[in-house]
């Protein structure tokens, strides 16, 4: 399936699914719109598909598809999946480079947090003398 043709099934979905949700959201300022995995799998078996193994050309085609619906302010939404199928769900300690490019699904619980540290990229130093 080319990317035309997923941005015209994903518009599609959206509009049949998700058209208030994503109007709420908008009014919202909210940046994202959730989309339920199984709710897709049953409109488009196929894309659902596509996207656990292209994730990446797959969110932006939602994204591009979300963009052309003719509501203010709707650019820059961000899509979001969850109920993924527990097929996905990978113990942190199994990740391997098989899974690269792949949608994954990881549990687990954050033990401590930290403050951020700049990381110098690039330095200039001058000679005083």
């Amino acid at each position: 399936m080319d990317v035309v043709e997923q941005i015209k099934r994903f518009n599609e979905f959206i509009e049949t699914n998700y058209n208030a949700e994503l109007l709420e959201n908008v009014r919202k300022d909210n940046r994202f719109l959730v989309i339920d995995f199984n709710e897709l799998a049953k409109f488009d078996v196929d894309l659902a598909d596509l996207l656990l193994e292209q994730p990446e050309e797959v969110i932006k085609a939602v994204e591009l598809a979300i963009e052309q619906f003719d509501i203010e302010n709707v650019k820059g939404v961000k899509a979001r999946f969850k109920n993924l199928p527990e097929s996905q769900k990978i113990k942190i300690s199994d990740i391997r480079s098989k899974h690269l490019g792949n949608l994954i699904v990881v549990e687990g619980a954050v033990k401590q947090k930290s403050d951020v540290r700049p990381q110098v990229t690039s330095a200039k130093f001058e000679c005083p003398s």
